[in-house]
């Protein structure tokens, strides 16, 4: 069985054995990507600095550690996985669990989530 195989059963284990609600499944897709993405071009990297490169370029130029939640669907583009954009629900979802009143979730909340 290949990595990839295993970390999406791994993952599909998780998110079953999780409440499905639209925050927590919102979040451990966001997980599931990036870490599959790691794992097949920056196998080299540790997972927090990964992750912390990733939102470093989605960081809106106006502010040093807010991230729009639409720049989340413009990394997915951008590394392949429009299969995995999410919705206009789910990003609510996300900005709701955070408790963010704008379209903006802080670099470190982001970080915990995924």
């Amino acid at each position: 069985m290949s990595t990839l195989s295993s970390i999406r059963i791994l993952a599909s284990r998780s998110l079953a054995s999780r409440s499905m609600s639209t925050q927590s499944a919102a979040a451990d897709k966001l997980r599931c990507v990036f870490e599959e993405y790691r794992l097949q071009n920056y196998s080299r990297e540790t997972p927090s600095r990964f992750k912390k490169e990733i939102l470093n370029v989605a960081k809106s130029p106006n502010s040093v550690d807010a991230i729009p939640v639409d720049a989340l669907n413009r990394i997915l583009i951008n590394i392949g996985r429009q299969d995995s954009l999410l919705t206009e629900e789910e990003m609510h979802g996300l900005l709701k669990q955070v408790g963010s009143k704008d379209r903006f979730i802080k670099a470190s909340q982001l970080l915990e989530l995924v």
